[in-house]
């Protein structure tokens, strides 16, 4: 995902990432390193949110209190 013009399967690495969020209930630090590629990714989908809001969700259900 450093460069997501190069590959057509972001979705369905956000979709992993969403089931490993939400099964481990937590956020590893190569997720939080994998969401600092998410405005890539918004840019190549055109500012479109698809599958990215349920993910952001998880990150925030999850994740702030390993912050």
């Amino acid at each position: 995902m450093i460069d997501p013009t190069k590959i057509g399967f972001e979705e369905d690495i956000l979709m992993n990432m969403k089931q490993f969020i939400r099964k481990n209930k937590a956020v590893t630090t190569t997720e939080w390193d994998i969401m600092m590629q998410f405005p890539k990714v918004l840019n190549k989908w055109k500012d479109s949110f698809g599958n990215m809001l349920e993910v952001l969700n998880y990150y925030l259900k999850f994740g702030v209190s390993d912050l």
